[in-house]
């Protein structure tokens, strides 16, 4: 088995974490990862204080192993976080933002593991700085809105500074080989998202599964064009999602898109409406490229472990 210092941390069997992705985890498929023994993360960023303490309950009516809840920084408001303490969410995880120093200093106050999220260097030495537990990383390969960097040049710089605090891995990870890979680099496992789409819990429609299933190297897209459709800036980041209809026509037109928001919104909200992907964001990551199968979550987390443990003593083998 492998087990790490992130492991003992969040107090799982297994270094793999769920992210709390905004529509795509939600307590069904958080409970599903952490019953099997990894770190399930609830989307909580939007929700109001009643909906956190629901879906809370509910997740705790699934599993009693250790789960967290996910806030965006920027956007986290006081009276969710209170939701969340309240009700002794095990681990309280964030997306970079504003200085997190007074929210970690809360949480930790009430006995909660803390996380955060980064995507640059100057990132992770607030997060250290503020002293949260577990540092994530977070290349710019991944799903959603994610940062400048690739994973593989900016996780092992982290590493370098963190000290006794245990990174995890993020972006484009799919796969054991993936988590052996960044065991390797010195991080203490993996943090998931798209390949947590891709399973029997995960709460979108068979055609986003299905389109994830469809998606070859190079079928992603980073841009602005979201955030200009939502009416929300993410300030210093783009969002990446699987190409399609809306993709083709602008990204790279960011500008055009920025002049004619009012018929672009009408056009966005009537996709939404007839569930159109075609015409909808997609958010996932490059590792959609190697993902070939729908699976229960719990499924995909022993598939993860397994061949991360064949990986590695394949690796010890070349050693004489």
């Amino acid at each position: 088995m492998i087990h790490t210092k992130a492991c003992e941390i969040f107090g799982i069997m297994h270094p793999v974490v769920l992210a709390g992705m905004g529509g795509g985890a939600n307590p069904a498929l958080v409970a599903a990862v952490s019953e099997v023994g990894g770190l399930g993360i609830l989307a909580c960023t939007w929700a109001t204080p009643d909906d956190i303490r629901a879906q809370v309950a509910d997740i705790r009516a699934r599993t009693s192993r250790p789960f967290g809840v996910n806030f965006v920084l920027d956007q986290v408001a006081p009276e969710k976080l209170d939701a969340a303490i309240e009700e002794r969410v095990p681990v309280i995880s964030l997306f970079r933002g504003t200085d997190p120093t007074d929210i970690v200093a809360r949480a930790r106050a009430a006995g909660l593991v803390t996380t955060l999220q980064v995507t640059t260097m100057d990132e992770a030495r607030t997060a250290l700085a503020a002293g949260v537990d577990v540092v994530i990383v977070q290349g710019r390969e991944g799903g959603g809105h994610m940062g400048p960097h690739p994973l593989w040049t900016l996780l092992p710089q982290v590493v370098a500074i963190a000290g006794a605090t245990p990174v995890l891995a993020s972006g484009a990870l799919v796969s054991g080989r993936d988590l052996a890979a960044a065991l390797a680099m010195g991080a203490s496992g993996v943090h998931m998202g798209t390949r947590f789409l891709a399973s029997v819990e995960a709460p979108i429609s068979d055609q986003f599964k299905a389109a994830i299933l469809a998606a070859r190297d190079g079928d992603t897209v980073a841009s602005k064009m979201w955030d200009l459709l939502w009416g929300q800036e993410w300030s210093g980041m783009m969002a990446r999602a699987l190409r399609n209809d809306l993709t083709l026509r602008w990204a790279g037109r960011e500008g055009e898109l920025a002049a004619s928001l009012g018929p672009a919104r009408a056009e966005f909200a009537a996709a939404k409406a007839a569930g159109d992907h075609s015409r909808l964001n997609m958010l996932a990551g490059e590792g959609s490229a190697r993902i070939d199968s729908i699976l229960p979550a719990a499924e995909i987390v022993r598939s993860v472990v397994a061949e991360a443990e064949a990986a590695l003593r394949e690796a010890a083998a070349l050693i004489r």
